[in-house]
């Protein structure tokens, strides 16, 4: 290989290396616009992470959602 080669070569690696570590980290956050002391309620839960692009809630009753902003409703006490 010639040196016009390499050095595309590795001024391409650094370019990918640079770019891909440019990316924040999310920082995760949430707020409740109610918070119920009844079973069947509706709680709506409002999204406040940074830098987040897929969501993923673990409600703790077996039921997830991927909705940015979701509304959820427990049917048990806990």
């Amino acid at each position: 290989m010639n040196n016009n080669k390499l050095s595309f070569i590795g001024l391409s690696i650094i370019i990918i290396f640079t770019v891909s570590g440019c990316q924040k980290k999310p920082v995760a956050g949430f707020q409740t616009e109610t918070f119920s002391k009844y079973i069947e309620d509706e709680i709506s839960f409002t999204n406040t992470t940074d830098n987040g692009y897929y969501f993923l809630w673990d409600f703790g009753d077996n039921i997830t959602s991927e909705e940015t902003n979701p509304v959820h409703m427990y049917k048990d006490k806990g």
